[in-house]
């Protein structure tokens, strides 16, 4: 999968769990078969467009899943998700 095909994945589940988050009361669960990858890198994307820098939510992420991997083609991945949103009003959101 390419990043920017990957980026549309991201974009679909931030909007999913964004709309669930809204929700009063609301909680989340992010996960993948073995949590390394695409959990994490969804979870990523979210803290990203709720305004977390990149590097922060990836020291909070391992924090409490330290078999993440952030392999560089995942974060790209992140990464071409957020140049494809609107970040005009993130605000960065306590977890």
């Amino acid at each position: 999968m390419d990043p920017a095909q990957a980026a549309e994945l991201l974009q679909k589940g931030v909007a999913f769990a964004k709309s669930a988050l809204q929700e009063a009361q609301s909680k989340l669960f992010i996960h993948c078969v073995a949590g390394r990858h695409r959990g994490p890198m969804m979870a990523l994307a979210l803290f990203a467009s709720m305004g977390w820098e990149l590097d922060d939510a990836m020291r909070l992420i391992a924090e409490r899943r330290p078999i993440v991997d952030f392999a560089p083609v995942y974060v790209d991945s992140v990464r071409e998700y957020l140049r494809t949103v609107d970040m005009t009003h993130p605000s960065k959101t306590a977890i």
